[in-house]
């Protein structure tokens, strides 16, 4: 939210406590992807921001030193202005902007060197953060719109299960209930029945919900539960060799003739995202065009999966953004825009659905659980070879399908930086999938991969009889891993 301002500042040389933020509406034709993840911004975006503020700081000292008859050479930007060196003459960028239109950008600019900073590394006020403490900032559930009611929706506990029968008679009668409706609707394309309540108050919507009573149809989903999926993923480590991700060396033929042999499995757990603000989205379907006003990570996916669903034009699904909330990969997904339009479409008014903090912990998605199978063989107190294997589900998998392939995602975390100079190692991953929907998860799966990878060090540099530091140090090849681990040391 501040990062780009504040390079673009730098470079444009404007004062950054004049410059007004905005959040853009989601449009891939003009902006590229608007997908907030992956801490993604400042990596792939850095560099051109500062060529892109350079290039136009560039086109406005051009447009003033022709207004003064000029050399470029003579003039230099400050403050949101361009000034003449000889004379002090200076205009305001908003004096040039249109001369400045006029002009072909420079593609080569010069950028500042690093000493001569005044923003980027330095300690400035956010401009979002008085906003977030007086309580003036906007996120999805802050918003209003002219006409529109509120929504909570009952859903199933076991995610896939069919309405049986509903007595919603108590849920009509609490004030403010002013609807209750069937809805149906595909996460992942994995059908999901519920029951929304539509009211003309989040209060009354959410004390709605509570009054119905559900009878749900769960046949083919009773046993959809974690003790079973962890005992299968167990078996399939088992059995299967799953498919590679990388490999050098014999490791499995040094495994087979070894007597001595590290093999340990480890588990981890699936997690809610848990952001601070619940799921809520303002749906509204006039016909042939579609808008949503919420906190979203990703407004070009949306667009996409809504144009599809619901047979909109790309161009006729607008989102609009808020602050988001925190989100963690949890506001990628498409499910509760398009829920909130489903409902919209039904009853003919704009909509907010929001999400009980219940709602949030139980439906998904998940970051996957995940079990792995590690083994190791120590030799003369070296490692002379590992082997990984992860089964669990792959989050592509639900966007796109299996095509066969190992998936490189899946390898977050792992091999470096140890391990890269062993001569015998292999890792692999055996899709394992579940009716479980799951998501990309803050770290995505460095945060399951890093707990196996590095208990895995632990275990193996306590056969080999070393300090666990002293072991890793043993086979860093970076310079900079090497002393991050001095500093844990100390």
């Amino acid at each position: 939210y501040h990062s780009i301002a504040q390079i673009i500042a730098e470079e444009l040389e404007v004062d950054l406590a004049l410059v007004d933020i905005q959040f853009a509406q989601g449009n891939e034709k003009k902006y590229g992807s608007q997908l907030t993840g992956g801490s993604s911004t400042i990596r792939g975006a850095y560099k051109n921001l500062l060529k892109l503020s350079a290039s136009a700081r560039e086109v406005l000292i051009m447009a003033a030193a022709a207004k003064w008859s000029a050399p470029t050479s003579e003039c230099y930007a400050e403050s949101g202005h361009v000034i003449h060196k000889p004379t002090g003459k200076k205009f305001h960028y908003g004096e040039l902007v249109a001369d400045a239109a006029k002009l072909q950008a420079p593609k080569d600019v010069i950028l500042k060197p690093r000493s001569a900073y005044k923003l980027i590394g330095k300690p400035l006020h956010r401009k979002d953060t008085p906003l977030k403490t007086n309580g003036q900032a906007i996120f999805g559930i802050d918003k209003r719109i002219p006409g529109m009611v509120f929504a909570a929706v009952e859903r199933n506990p076991r995610l896939r299960g069919k309405i049986k029968s509903v007595d919603d008679s108590a849920a009509r009668k609490v004030p403010g209930v002013t609807n209750v409706i069937k809805i149906a609707m595909g996460v992942y394309d994995m059908d999901r029945e519920g029951v929304a309540v539509i009211a003309t108050s989040t209060w009354a919507a959410l004390q709605g919900k509570k009054a119905l009573k559900v009878e749900w149809n769960d046949s083919g989903f009773e046993h959809v539960n974690t003790p079973d999926i962890y005992r299968k993923q167990r078996e399939v480590l088992n059995t299967e060799e799953g498919r590679m991700l990388k490999t050098q060396g014999d490791p499995n033929g040094i495994i087979a003739k070894s007597k001595d042999i590290l093999d340990v499995v480890y588990e981890t757990p699936y997690q809610s995202h848990a952001a601070m603000e619940p799921l809520n989205c303002i749906g509204h379907h006039r016909g042939d065009t579609v808008e949503i006003w919420g906190p979203v990570q990703a407004p070009n996916w949306i667009q996409d999966y809504i144009s599809k669903k619901m047979g909109i034009a790309f161009d006729k699904v607008i989102v609009n953004m808020t602050f988001l909330g925190g989100g963690f990969g949890r506001k990628a997904l498409m499910d509760y825009p398009h829920e909130a339009l489903v409902i919209s479409k039904a009853i003919g008014l704009p909509v907010q659905v929001i999400w009980a903090r219940e709602d949030d912990v139980t439906q998904g998605p998940f970051r996957p659980g995940i079990s792995y199978r590690c083994q190791g063989v120590i030799e003369n107190n070296e490692v002379s070879a590992v082997k990984f294997r992860m089964a669990g589900q792959n989050n592509d998998h639900f966007r796109s399908g299996d095509n066969g392939k190992a998936n490189r995602s899946t390898s977050e975390g792992w091999l470096k930086p140890y391990f890269e100079t062993i001569k015998n190692i292999s890792f692999a991953d055996v899709l394992f999938q579940t009716p479980i929907p799951t998501m990309f998860w803050r770290s995505v799966y460095a945060s399951t991969n890093g707990f196996a990878y590095e208990s895995f060090v632990n275990e193996l540099a306590h056969k080999a009889g070393k300090d666990p530091l002293e072991f890793r140090r043993q086979y860093l090849k970076e310079e900079r891993a090497a002393k991050l681990i001095d500093k844990v040391e100390q």
